[in-house]
């Protein structure tokens, strides 16, 4: 019996683990072309979960609200790329780049 009562608490504790292994990482991933939400060369709305940003290089502007409530600590953005004032509305921000 305490064995497996050992055995339990090893499986749980090694889940957890890993659960929370995965959430660091879905954290830490680079965006991808799906977390962008475009509409032409628009960046109507970002919808990852990365807390470094790269807007891809086609992007010519971001729509207002795009990164509405988001927590980045960085985001890379084109010289060219067109940023409306609502852009990062209630956005925390570490860096711009």
């Amino acid at each position: 019996m305490r064995i497996r009562k050992q055995f339990t608490i090893f499986i749980f504790t090694a889940f957890t683990a890993l659960l929370l292994a995965a959430y660091a990482c879905s954290k830490q991933a680079p965006a991808n072309g799906d977390d962008f939400e475009m509409d032409a060369a628009t960046l109507v709305k970002y919808r990852g979960k990365a807390e470094n940003v790269t807007i891809p290089s086609g992007v010519t502007s971001i729509g207002d609200y795009a990164f509405d409530y988001y927590e980045l600590k960085t985001i890379m953005i084109s010289k060219r790329t067109k940023i409306r004032t609502s852009t990062f509305r209630n956005a925390q921000i570490t860096y711009i780049d």
